[in-house]
Parts: C-alpha cells; structure tokens; sequence
C-alpha cells in the first residue's frame, strides 16, 4: 500500500511555496489510499486539478476540492483495465456478491446501464447499513470526516469509504474486481 508522505510530499510540491497540509487534507488523502486508489492515480488526478488553479491561488487550494478530478482519473484507470470477463459476466459476479440474480434486478441492456444498476444497489447497501448502526458508532464516522460536512458530496463519499472498509462491504464497481 502507499505512503501517505509521499502523496503529501507530492502535494507539498504541487501547492508551491507551502509548508505543510491541513489536517483535512491529510485525513483526504489517507482515505483515498484506504479506498485503494493507486498511488499514481491519485498524483495525476491532484496534478489534472492544480492544472485548472490560478497559480497565485495554488497554495491555499485544498486538495480535497480536486476529489472529482481524482474519481474522474480512478473511473479512467477502471476501464482501461483489461477486463477478464465480458461486463455482463462481471455484472452477474457482482450481483452474486450481495446475494441477487439477474432476475431480482432489471436487465441492462448496456455496460453503463449495468454499472448504474450496481452503484445504486451500492448506494442501497451503505444506506441500509448506516441505517442500522447505532447513534454512538454514528456519531464516531460523522465525527471523523466533520471537517468535510460542508461538501456534501465528498463527505458522502468519506463516509461510504469508511462504512465499506469498517464492515468489509463488497466492491459494487463494475470495474473494480
């Protein structure tokens, strides 16, 4: 697994003229390793956003505003993947993941219709979890991703990453075996 230092060195050397990261986005970057992001994915998806930043404004950037930039690079890096299994034989593998046929789930008739299907069922599977924890290990997630409430989607996000590693959930992306 990578380093976390070395993505912040990385950062360090992206930002400029800075001396150290935010605790936001060491804890950002931490999280991305733990969702198993590859190192260089994450590097050239930091570098693609700091590319779109004013260069006077690069230092104060915070890299967790470049997690679309990031995602966007990982989906990329999915299906350039060589695939073992036609999609549609990964999208039965992955239904049978979460106990589900063909049957209990409409028929894609496409590639990106089965990689909706499976990230709503994804989508299903973390409410329902996070539905039946209790307050106290609630609170303990939405405690440790605060400091990223106010981008709802990113911290949605944080806490989908955490909800799958604590519980050892099953990886829905039709890319990602």
């Amino acid at each position: 697994m990578a380093d976390v230092k070395t993505l912040e060195d990385f950062l360090l050397e992206l930002k400029g003229n800075v001396f150290f990261i935010s605790p936001r986005e060491r804890l950002f970057l931490k999280t991305l390793l733990e969702a198993g992001l590859p190192e260089h994915i994450i590097k050239e998806g930091l570098r693609d956003c700091y590319l779109k930043v004013n260069p006077k404004r690069m230092g104060k950037y915070p890299a967790f505003l470049c997690y679309r930039e990031v995602y966007r690079r990982y989906e990329e890096y999915l299906r350039a993947l060589p695939k073992k299994l036609e999609w549609k034989e990964r999208f039965k593998r992955k239904l049978a993941l979460v106990g589900l046929s063909e049957r209990d789930v409409p028929a894609p008739k496409t590639e990106r219709e089965a990689y909706e299907i499976l990230r709503k069922l994804e989508d299903k599977m973390i409410r329902d979890v996070w539905k039946n924890l209790d307050e106290k290990e609630k609170k303990e997630i939405l405690r440790k991703f605060e400091d990223f409430k106010k981008d709802g989607e990113l911290f949605r996000e944080m806490v989908k990453i955490e909800l799958k590693r604590r519980f050892n959930l099953p990886e829905l992306n039709l890319y990602l075996d």
